[in-house]
């Protein structure tokens, strides 16, 4: 999945690189990232599904973009120019420069959560898997097993498929807790509503938990139908 390059028309953001933790909430999002000196910066394409869920980071300063003109929101006047790069997708830029993403704002300054294993069967909402398993599944599976699915895929090749029953391949099983997905035999130290509440997300999104507390923030409109067509589009 490669990010469009905002020419003629696109948005950016700066941060602090103390605030790069944030970023781990948002690494599966189709995100370029530049880090140079104390200062991380941020690109996507106009109209990206991911403007949303970005509103809730904590950026020094956010812009849209014209050419290589920087326009700070509401400015007529451009005041800067768009970093030349390099530019690399979000996942593999958290992947080798920043640390793992913590609990946001207040949860993670008022509670101590975990993940521990609980031992508990339960069915399957979702499934993490790599993309060339993913695409093989597609092309052998009818359309109507197909039809009961939808998928979204990362910087690094890494898909996420949502939907019951879940493909029986290969790739790592979640289950839903209202709008957080947990790994199969995990569960929190607290009640999953606290975590879900302090998260604030929006209809729809979904907080996707790894086992070690790290998490991705999912925009309910980046899932797509899976069709044959759709996994050769991505």
């Amino acid at each position: 999945m490669t990010v469009a390059t905002p020419v003629g028309g696109g948005w950016a953001m700066r941060f602090d690189r103390a605030d790069a933790v944030s970023l781990g909430a948002v690494r599966l999002l189709e995100i370029e990232v530049f880090s140079e000196g104390d200062s991380v910066w941020l690109r996507g394409a106009s109209g990206s599904p991911v403007e949303g869920a970005l509103r809730r980071l904590p950026a020094c300063q956010r812009f849209a973009v014209r050419g290589d003109d920087l326009f700070p929101l509401d400015a007529e006047a451009p005041r800067g120019y768009m970093p030349s790069g390099p530019w690399v997708a979000i996942d593999h830029w958290l992947n080798v420069s920043a640390p793992a993403a913590a609990l946001p704002g207040e949860l993670a300054k008022r509670v101590s959560v975990g993940l521990r294993r609980d031992g508990i069967e339960t069915r399957a909402d979702m499934l993490l898997c790599d993309r060339e398993t993913w695409a093989r599944y597609c092309a052998a599976a009818p359309q109507c097993r197909l039809d009961r699915s939808s998928f979204v895929i990362d910087g690094n090749g890494r898909v996420l498929v949502r939907g019951h029953p879940v493909p029986a391949i290969p790739g790592q099983r979640f289950y839903l807790e209202g709008s957080i997905a947990l790994p199969l035999g995990y569960c929190f130290d607290i009640d999953a509503s606290v975590v879900e509440r302090s998260l604030k997300l929006e209809s729809g999104d979904i907080a996707l938990f790894d086992s070690d507390g790290s998490w991705s923030l999912i925009p309910q409109n980046t899932f797509v139908r899976a069709t044959r067509s759709a996994v050769r589009d991505e």
